[in-house]
């Protein structure tokens, strides 16, 4: 992602090439080249329902017992 330039196509590093891009992941966010944060919203809300899925496999199976529904609710 290159701020403040539009003529630019990719930036070359020694040998590699690197692709201009509008909007990228770091540290866990989703940047973008406008500033705007829809995005890293969408990202985040999209995470945290892929991890309340894999979450409802324990606490909704009857077989599991009720000690480890508790600790899998408090972590």
């Amino acid at each position: 992602m290159a701020c403040n330039s539009t003529d630019l196509t990719s930036l070359h590093i020694g040998d590699d090439t690197v692709e201009r891009t509008d909007n990228f992941r770091y540290l866990g966010s989703v940047l973008d080249a406008s500033g705007n944060i829809d995005r890293n919203i969408k990202a985040r809300i999209s995470a945290a329902w892929a991890k309340w899925r894999e979450v409802t496999g324990v606490i909704c199976d009857p077989k599991m017992p009720v000690k480890l529904k508790g600790q899998a609710t408090k972590t």
